[in-house]
């Protein structure tokens, strides 16, 4: 059987809940995408590596906080 999710969408719901969830964790792992709030990357543990911006609305628009 293939890992991650290269199985179909039917071999997966096959698979135990736990083996579900570390398939889509591992492929996390390999997901870049540009997002309107920016890249968005996911380390091993699945966190979401990214730069936090806080931004604030000034006269209608929103602005970066320094």
């Amino acid at each position: 059987m293939q890992s991650g999710l290269e199985q179909t969408p039917w071999q997966i719901t096959r698979l135990s809940t736990s083996k579900r969830q570390e398939c889509v964790k591992n492929e996390l792992s390999n997901v870049d995408f540009q997002g309107t709030s920016g890249k968005i990357k996911f380390d091993v543990n699945g966190d979401t590596i990214k730069p936090v911006v806080l931004k604030t609305v000034k006269n209608g628009e929103y602005v970066a906080l320094n």
